[in-house]
């Protein structure tokens, strides 16, 4: 697939046309370098040309180039947008969440498996990993600390053992 879902569009921001886009990044430091974005029409990728782009707290604000007021961009509330693999380009230490979600936990000292992702949360400071382990689910803070190493073509994530077991919250039933 040359297209992934980046986001969704959750309201309007404004009267001028722009939207706000709840993304599926574990970063948005790169997107004010979006030029096009794609919607779904049809089956088909359609491109929309980005005129402006801003973040506001967890979320991203886009002003498409024929989105002109408040009601067109009412209008496109709950739609998906994709962006074109490799368009722009992720930074280092960006990953796509759906690259990382089944990812296997695994101690960087030891290579030893830990448990497998489930589901990653996005919060203003960090995100935060769901993982199951084998004595349950632990919220584990998805800080560079913590998870040194992540190769998701491979599906793995490397922990700092200490940091892991020092941040490690298990989850209540």
């Amino acid at each position: 697939m040359d297209y992934y879902e980046w986001g969704k569009i959750t309201r309007p921001h404004g009267i001028k046309g722009f939207f706000q886009v709840d993304t599926a990044l574990s970063s948005k430091s790169f997107v004010y370098r979006i030029q096009t974005v794609y919607f779904i029409a049809d089956g088909q990728y359609v491109p929309k040309t980005v005129e402006s782009v801003f973040e506001k707290n967890t979320d991203v604000c886009i002003l498409l180039s024929d989105c002109h007021d408040r009601n067109q961009a009412e209008a496109l509330k709950g739609k998906s947008v994709y962006l074109k693999k490799g368009e722009p380009e992720l930074p280092e230490q960006i990953n796509l969440v759906d690259d990382l979600i089944g990812s296997d936990i695994r101690t960087l000292e030891t290579d030893q498996s830990l448990g497998r992702l489930l589901h990653i949360d996005s919060y203003p400071r960090h995100d935060v990993y769901t993982i199951q382990m084998r004595n349950g689910i632990f919220l584990v803070p998805a800080l560079v600390s913590v998870f040194p190493v992540v190769e998701p073509e491979k599906k793995i994530i490397y922990a700092d053992e200490a940091r892991f077991r020092e941040t490690a919250m298990k989850q209540e039933d």
